[in-house]
């Protein structure tokens, strides 16, 4: 995590300083895929691949992720893999932004997708699709995004470094406070940020999990 490979090869020491985040990122599916209620079990789509394979089709699912490599991109293939589906070889995978999860999923170019917050809960309201899974249901409390900095930069100039992860611990700590769910919300929903209406973000901070299949999770840990 710290060696930092570059395009040409090169090593480039990293520092990670802090965690920004743990879970937060969720496995959603078109709506025609809710009446095999796949929830944690992804084995449930092996009909639908059989299905393609023996109608010639082969990688007839299509799979979105954000990143080769990232987060999104294992949790999805470790999920599949977990029923016996290879990512490789039994679906087509390729690369979406978050902020285009939502129209492609609507228009059916993919079929389902890993994706952070709050694209999950904006494809739920637009009722284009639900959430099979969130991805600390897989792994609780598993590690996501962090504030890292170049190793050189941050012996250069450690006090500079030193404030910019106070200020960030400093963030987190007034964003973890219920009481600022709501004005948070209203903070990155602006169009510089998720561009999203707040009350698509509010609920899942909370968390609150509306998984648009009729399942609801209250106060999950």
């Amino acid at each position: 995590m710290t060696a930092g490979i570059t395009p040409s090869g090169k090593p480039l020491a990293m520092n990670i300083l802090a965690r920004l985040n743990v879970n937060g990122q969720g496995i959603s599916l078109a709506n025609i895929y809710q009446s095999a209620q796949v929830g944690l079990k992804s084995v449930k789509l092996n009909n639908e691949v059989e299905q393609a394979k023996a109608k010639g089709l082969g990688r007839r699912l299509k799979v979105a992720m954000t990143f080769p490599g990232g987060t999104h991109d294992l949790w999805i293939r470790y999920w599949l893999a977990a029923g016996g589906i290879d990512p490789d070889k039994d679906v087509s995978m390729f690369v979406v932004p978050p902020p285009q999860m939502v129209a492609n999923l609507k228009t059916g170019i993919m079929h389902m997708l890993c994706v952070g917050q709050p694209w999950n809960a904006q494809i739920i309201r637009r009722k284009v699709g639900h959430s099979a899974l969130t991805t600390g249901q897989l792994w609780q409390d598993h590690l996501e995004k962090a504030l890292a900095m170049r190793e050189d930069w941050v012996k250069t100039y450690p006090k500079a470094a030193q404030a910019m992860l106070m200020a960030v611990l400093e963030a987190q700590i007034w964003c973890d406070k219920m009481a600022n769910k709501e004005e948070m919300c209203q903070i990155v929903s602006v169009r510089k940020y998720f561009n999203v209406p707040a009350k698509d973000i509010l609920e899942r901070t909370k968390s609150n999990f509306d998984f648009g299949d009729g399942k609801v999770l209250r106060n999950s840990p």
